[in-house]
């Protein structure tokens, strides 16, 4: 019978455990054999199966009071995303472990880690300032205290809003009713619309869209024929911002009926990404002189470039036909250089043809688009799906919000490092400003890859991104061991063996899961070989 005692394992320069390893043998030189795997192949430590310790190091659930995380979670994806308001400043996770022997830490932004209970709320963690991001990383180690499992939440706050660029008041036409459209501020949740004496206007007290029209202030009916200024406050959370309007005539049905004679911009164009529509479109309406809306048969709205260079996309021109209102649906912008401004000209096209003025937009800027990746790709098997699929975000590089793009745009994924791989599946439609890959696969040889991210179909301002360099393993095969020489007995070897995990292309594999086992050895050929424990 073999026998293996004390001091075994450092005969081989390895670890020992709580029970020690050491081979005896008489007359020949032993073949050590290996079996299944538990460590990197660096440091192996022999250890009996029957004790070995869990490495399942995965959560069963996660929430967050920050929100609902995206995607949904699944214990096998590691990274999320939540939106909060800019009053949220700070936060919870509750994580759940799979496995009852492991350990789970907490952190925010880097900083350091600390214990939380599965299955319980961590204590509060600070959010960085509102128009920023902050990372929550979620630390799991299981119970073999080798096997390790980040997941992380990536909660981006709202920016505290900035006051509406531009407000416009006019009167509809209709008795004693005044129309309010007004510019969006980044990050409010509401709007609240007060005449110049600080009096709420009925009906738009808190209102979500750009636009409000009212017959009363504060229950009380407006006066036709009067004139008076508008304050529109916008708010989210803690914060509260407000800019006037122009003034309006409250009017009477027959105030309506008079000729149209000029344009009035009610929707500025704003947010403007270079080669994307605006998310905003503009909205020119025709007016009397006195600035009530005054509907005309068919004319045409064209819009045109007139400070700022670079050139439109989308549609231009908007045909309207018996309405005081014409609406743009998908302008844009695209290689300005500078703050740009547009000219909206109206061009009645049947009788009267009387001539209308044109009205010219405010300037504004014309901001830059970047391609973020908000989920990396992680180590994976080759010839199999990624293990965590990519996610890209077409974000505005000077607030970092996500950009709903208005063109037909898709993302192409290629092998931008990494020698002989193969990849499938590389293309994802933007959906609301995300790409979201589902079925990328890497076939190839053992080692480090990145891929490249290049948007397709966009009106250009938009460059390519790389991702961050993971492992692509073949699954492990077969094990390498060089030759123990000088056998003496009950002396260790003069050259001690050096056993490698390999694949089947003969690579050696040093990271993933593959390269780690419980290993268990046993001899043969020995003459009157004793092995005791």
């Amino acid at each position: 019978m073999p026998v293996i005692d004390e001091g075994f394992l450092s005969q081989f320069g390895l670890q020992e455990t709580k029970t020690s390893w050491r081979i005896r043998t008489s007359k020949r030189l032993v073949s050590i054999l290996i079996a299944t795997l538990i460590v990197p192949i660096s440091s192996v430590v022999l250890i009996p199966a029957a004790t070995a310790a869990s490495n399942v190091s995965s959560l069963s659930a996660l929430t967050t009071t920050a929100g609902t995380l995206s995607p949904a979670f699944a214990s096998g994806t590691t990274a999320y995303s939540v939106v909060v308001a800019t009053g949220i400043a700070t936060t919870t996770v509750t994580p759940t472990k799979t496995d009852a022997g492991s350990t789970i830490q907490v952190r925010v932004n880097g900083g350091s880690y600390s214990t939380v209970t599965s299955g319980a709320a961590s204590s509060s963690l600070a959010l960085a300032a509102t128009g920023t991001a902050s990372t929550v990383d979620i630390l799991v180690t299981a119970a073999d205290l080798i096997t390790t499992t980040t997941y992380t939440i990536t909660i981006y706050r709202a920016a505290v809003p900035s006051p509406p660029s531009y407000v416009s008041a006019i009167g509809t036409g209709a008795t004693r009713q005044i129309r309010i459209d007004w510019t969006a501020s980044p990050g409010a949740t509401a709007y609240r619309v007060q005449n110049s004496t600080g009096s709420a206007a009925t009906g738009c007290e808190s209102v979500t869209v750009l636009g409000c029209s009212f017959t009363q202030i504060n229950g009380t009916n407006l006066t036709n024929g009067v004139f008076d200024t508008y304050r529109v406050f916008a708010s989210a959370g803690s914060g509260i911002t407000s800019v006037t309007s122009t003034s309006a005539l409250a009017t009477t049905s027959g105030n309506g009926s008079g000729t149209a004679q000029k344009a009035v911009l009610s929707i500025q164009p704003q947010n403007a990404i270079n080669g994307v529509a605006f998310p905003i479109q503009p909205v020119v309406r025709l007016t009397s002189g006195s600035g009530i809306l005054a509907a005309v048969g068919t004319y045409t709205v064209t819009a045109s470039i007139t400070a700022g260079g670079g050139s439109l996309i989308g549609t231009t021109a908007v045909v309207a036909t018996g309405s005081a209102t014409a609406t743009f649906t998908n302008l844009g912008i695209v290689g300005a250089t500078s703050a740009s401004t547009i000219t909206f000209t109206p061009t009645l096209t049947a009788s009267p043809f009387t001539a209308l003025t044109a009205v010219a937009s405010q300037s504004f800027s014309v901001g830059s688009t970047s391609l973020q990746i908000t989920t990396q790709p992680t180590n994976s098997i080759s010839g199999g799906s990624l293990s965590e699929q990519p996610v890209v975000r077409v974000m505005n590089a000077n607030t970092n919000n996500t950009i709903t793009v208005g063109s037909t745009l898709t993302m192409s994924a290629s092998i931008s490092s990494g020698s002989g791989g193969v990849l499938s599946g590389g293309s994802a439609v933007v959906v609301a400003g995300v790409a979201t890959c589902t079925n990328l696969v890497i076939t190839g040889p053992t080692g480090s890859y990145t891929l490249q991210f290049t948007p397709v179909g966009l009106n250009g301002g938009l460059s390519a991104v790389t991702s961050s360099s993971f492992i692509v393993s073949n699954p492990a095969t077969k094990l390498s061991a060089g030759s123990a020489l000088g056998a003496t007995s009950g002396a260790a070897f003069t050259t001690q063996p050096v056993l490698t995990i390999q694949d089947s292309g003969n690579n050696t594999l040093t990271t993933g899961s593959s390269s780690t086992a419980i290993v268990s050895v046993g001899v043969s050929g020995g003459d009157g070989l004793a092995v005791t424990v």
